[in-house]
């Protein structure tokens, strides 16, 4: 199967437009993170975005809690299976907070009340404590600039990101044609419709993080944005440096190996241990030195 290279040309007709839903430019960008691993996407809509990831991902989950747009998303998996066999995505009808459901190399979303950011990373670290969420796991999250919440988040979470891209894009045509520009909400204008999204990477075992009160968020903010700057090409990228297994902002290198707590006090007492035989052993040496010298 030839794959479409954006997913502008993969999904050439989106039931919805921005900010209704995230851009088709970040989708794209999306892509490049998630080739070959398993994605789920939570609070999926009508499907504009997993339409193009479930071509790229090894495996693709839909977790949407509004049965209106589960069915929907089950007739376009079923539309994309009967053109590409075996790439149709999978749909759980439910609450992401339910346990058990949220199981991926990646997750992403685009926050949205009762969906929003910090308690959706605090429940996927519960889970991958349980069991339920496998190691490595890490989320994709979005921040629209123009939207004071995303901002308000992206500034706390930036520490515990390993990597952020600013996504230029424009679809202020859809926007007009799907809505004319007006919105119930009042919030959901086409002037929201073009500029640059905010994405990040954070591995879920980087959350506790959040609890540290030492991290300098605005320094982080300030590295991202030069980070960006200095980046070439449409998409401005960077990836957070490393000095040894910790990041400038103080996170933990994901593939770096670490010992819980209760290993660690193993550890602790094993090498107090070791250290105490080590000093039996010189003092028992010492004496019997002293014992053959002359005179001793």
């Amino acid at each position: 199967m030839v794959k479409p290279q954006t997913c502008e040309i993969a999904v050439p007709n989106p039931l919805d437009a921005p900010p209704i839903r995230s851009p088709q430019a970040v989708h794209t960008y999306v892509v490049k993170r998630i080739k070959g691993k398993e994605i789920v996407e939570i609070g999926t809509r009508n499907g504009d975005g997993m339409s193009c990831f479930t071509l790229h991902a090894k495996k693709a989950t839909a977790i949407e809690m509004a049965n209106s747009y589960c069915k929907s998303l089950e007739s376009r998996s079923a539309t994309i299976s009967a053109a590409h066999p075996g790439r149709g995505f999978k749909v759980t009808c439910s609450d992401y907070r339910q346990g058990g459901v949220v199981d991926a190399d990646i997750i992403t979303w685009w926050e949205q009340a009762p969906l929003t950011n910090v308690p959706a990373l605090q429940h996927l670290l519960r889970e991958q404590k349980a069991g339920r969420l496998r190691a490595g796991a890490s989320a994709i999250i979005l921040f629209d600039p123009k939207w004071g919440p995303d901002m308000w988040a992206w500034n706390r979470l930036c520490p515990l990101a390993t990597w952020s891209a600013r996504i230029p894009f424009d679809e202020r045509p859809r926007c007009m044609q799907k809505n004319g520009g007006k919105s119930p909400q009042g919030s959901e204008t086409c002037n929201r419709a073009f500029g640059v999204f905010i994405l990040a990477g954070v591995p879920v075992d980087h959350v506790p993080m959040l609890d540290d009160k030492s991290l300098d968020s605005k320094a982080c903010i300030a590295r991202h944005e030069q980070g960006w700057v200095a980046a070439t090409g449409h998409w401005q990228e960077y990836d957070v440096p490393f000095q040894g297994d910790r990041s400038v902002d103080g996170a933990a290198r994901p593939d770096a190996p670490s010992i819980g707590a209760g290993a660690a006090g193993l550890l602790g007492a094993a090498m107090g241990a070791v250290a105490l035989i080590v000093g039996l052993a010189a003092a028992i040496t010492q004496r019997r030195r002293r014992s053959a010298l002359p005179f001793a």
